[in-house]
């Protein structure tokens, strides 16, 4: 069939036009951006990936954290944390022993 007849559309009349190569750029745009919302999406609602509070201050106290964790040692202060299987009403008790 004349492609004359039926008004050049399709594919072949596409590349015959050299518009493939901007449709081919258009959906890889297009396909990479719908990607990037979707990695978006899921690391903004995903807990693992929280964002720690007041990390800045913490950076900077990162040295005296150190510090203070050798004196501990030093001391011998050690600490455990003991939880119990769930309670039937799903609560449990958290206990914390400092030797």
């Amino acid at each position: 069939m004349d492609e004359r007849i039926n008004g050049g559309h399709g594919w072949r009349a596409l590349a015959r036009r050299g518009l493939h190569w901007p449709i081919f750029v258009g959906v890889v745009f297009v396909g990479n951006m719908a990607l990037a919302a979707w990695v978006i999406v899921i690391s903004g609602s995903d807990p693992s990936f929280a964002v720690e509070e007041r990390y800045y201050e913490k950076a900077l106290n990162w040295n005296d954290e150190i510090d203070q964790r050798q004196r501990n040692r030093a001391l011998g202060w050690s600490g455990a944390i003991d939880r119990p299987a769930l309670e039937t009403d799903g609560s449990w008790a958290l206990s914390l022993n400092v030797v």
